[in-house]
């Protein structure tokens, strides 16, 4: 079976190192998303700053794949509802059925899942019939209880 290799792209320092290890080592990358988490249809959710930064990066970093040798370019992906429509959107499972998401709680935030984990996961899916995947994962060895949820999402 042929093997994708993806790379999950947040344009943080950790996603960032590991794209450029990745094209300072040669390793094999087929596919680089990023999930765009947008506000309204016309907001990014992403901090002004940071919205400001993306797109000059995403034009740095393509060009430094393609100077690379690499064949692939940043692909933006989104969720298929915003931040203002999940949070008015009705939960129709689980012990709170009828309650609205409404504001995210610090521990177990939907908006995550949501908004950015669940659009990369259906990327990713569509691959999978024909393909073992590798995910590339950016994360700083002081996070060790995401790398034990990242496991067990697999």
């Amino acid at each position: 079976m042929k093997t994708k290799h993806i790379l999950s792209l947040s344009y943080g320092k950790d996603s960032t190192a590991l794209l450029l290890y990745i094209i300072k080592h040669k390793l094999p990358l087929d596919h680089i998303i990023h999930c765009q988490i947008m506000f309204n249809k016309e907001i990014s959710g992403e901090h002004p700053k940071m919205a400001e930064w993306i797109p000059q990066a995403e034009k740095r970093i393509n060009k430094l794949l393609k100077d690379n040798g690499y064949n692939c370019q940043i692909e933006n992906i989104t969720a298929k509802k915003n931040f203002c429509e999940q949070f008015y959107t009705v939960k129709n499972k689980g012990r709170h059925i009828g309650d609205k998401y409404g504001f995210p709680f610090t521990i177990g935030a939907w908006c995550n899942g949501r908004l950015k984990l669940d659009p990369i996961d259906n990327y990713i899916k569509k691959f999978k019939k024909d393909f073992a995947i590798v995910q590339y994962v950016g994360i700083a060895s002081d996070e060790p209880k995401r790398i034990a949820k990242l496991r067990e999402r697999e």
